[in-house]
């Protein structure tokens, strides 16, 4: 029983860790390649805007993708 509810949290912490890897990487390949540019970074509003935009951007098709290029760092 102990075995079962152990798996269970760690098969749930690597589910989490993995959404906020995707989610990291996402922001992370939007700014790289320059999506959401049109709002420049002087301005305290832009910049907030900009961020929102970034988490909203798709940058990939798939969610694995994200995984894969976080792991192998490029």
């Amino acid at each position: 029983m102990q075995k079962n509810i152990l798996m269970l949290v760690l098969a749930i912490s690597v589910l989490l860790l993995a959404r906020a890897v995707v989610r990291l990487e996402n922001y992370h390949y939007a700014s790289f390649v320059g999506m959401c540019s049109e709002y420049k970074a002087d301005n305290p509003l832009q910049t907030l805007k900009r961020h929102e935009c970034l988490h909203e951007t798709e940058t990939r098709t798939n969610s694995l993708w994200h995984i894969y290029y976080a792991v192998i760092g490029e």
